[in-house]
């Protein structure tokens, strides 16, 4: 990315702090809730740019130990996209959009128009991306989708601290480089004890790339990938690209190369090779990727099956 790691932990700290402190939500008990879809308008931490989501809750009778106990799946879109491929179009022949089957498999769900894409775009603007959109999407957008998801948590509605997000094409990157910078949010200085500090980030437990690119604007998903493979933070990959894609180039290759490498990663690294040209979110739709089944069985084994119990994320000196 254009911005120096120092200077993007920076900003997502005070990000994160005024999001937090401007929209403080109190620990609550869960009220049975509606699980209905629905749309909302959120802003990009950034600019205050619209960033548009639709909102699967999680189910309570898909969670015997209560929603507060749900894990929180993030869908992005490729370059071009819009969430409406999750919430739509991205069923296999006689099944149920993606979205949809996550929601029945007991998570919550968030699906998102990055900026300039889908209802994302700013009245009056032309939607064209710039390269500095890109580092936006990392720096501003997926900072308000996780103060969305810090605010369902603090209504004890979900689990933000088992979170996943699916990301195709261009938002691999996207989503590897905010994964990066929520790991490297340092925790409260709430408690004399570094372990009984709350966290402020941490919370991307695993990642599924489809067809990743390499790159998007400057935002290079190599770089965040090094980072994320560390074996200390114990996070989860599975990467998927189809034997016959002529656009990927062995990105999706490479990508695996990299968080596979070290080999106490052997038991969390996935690479899944289809036998066809479909790419990115098409992977799911496509007869011949099923790409459905092991993207479900991975984020069975490495976020529904987490033992994090829930716990207040405000600041001890917020309570």
């Amino acid at each position: 990315m254009s911005l120096s790691a120092r200077h993007f932990r920076s900003f997502l700290c005070c990000g994160l702090t005024l999001l937090l402190v401007g929209g403080i939500v109190p620990a609550v008990a869960s009220a049975q809730q509606d699980g209905t879809p629905r749309a909302q308008l959120l802003r990009s931490a950034t600019d205050g740019s619209p960033v548009y989501i639709t909102y699967y809750p999680a189910l309570e009778d898909r969670n015997p130990r209560g929603v507060m106990n749900a894990g929180v799946v993030v869908l992005l879109h490729d370059e071009g996209g819009s969430r409406l491929i999750w919430d739509k179009t991205s069923a296999p022949p006689g099944g149920k959009p993606f979205a949809e089957v996550l929601q029945t498999q007991g998570y919550a769900v968030i699906t998102v128009d990055l900026r300039k894409h889908g209802e994302s775009v700013t009245e009056g603007t032309t939607p064209t991306l710039k390269v500095s959109d890109y580092s936006q999407m990392v720096l501003g957008d997926m900072v308000a989708v996780k103060k969305f998801i810090f605010d369902e948590h603090q209504r004890q509605r979900l689990n933000m601290n088992k979170m996943a997000i699916v990301a195709a094409g261009m938002s691999a990157p996207i989503a590897a480089a905010y994964a990066e910078a929520d790991w490297r949010l340092p925790p409260y200085d709430d408690s004399p004890s570094p372990a009984n500090r709350t966290p402020r980030g941490q919370d991307v437990r695993a990642m599924v790339l489809l067809s990743p690119n390499s790159s998007a604007g400057r935002v290079n998903l190599a770089r965040s990938l090094k980072f994320l493979q560390a074996p200390q933070l114990g996070i989860a990959f599975l990467i998927i690209a189809g034997t016959r894609d002529a656009q990927d180039r062995n990105q999706g290759r490479n990508a695996y190369q990299i968080v596979s490498a070290n080999r106490h990663n052997a038991d969390r690294t996935y690479f899944e090779r289809p036998n066809t040209n479909a790419r990115g979110t098409d992977l799911l739709a496509n007869p011949a990727a099923k790409a459905e089944i092991p993207i479900l069985n991975f984020l069975d084994k490495h976020l529904k099956k987490l033992d994090i119990e829930w716990q207040d994320r405000r600041s001890r000196l917020d309570r």
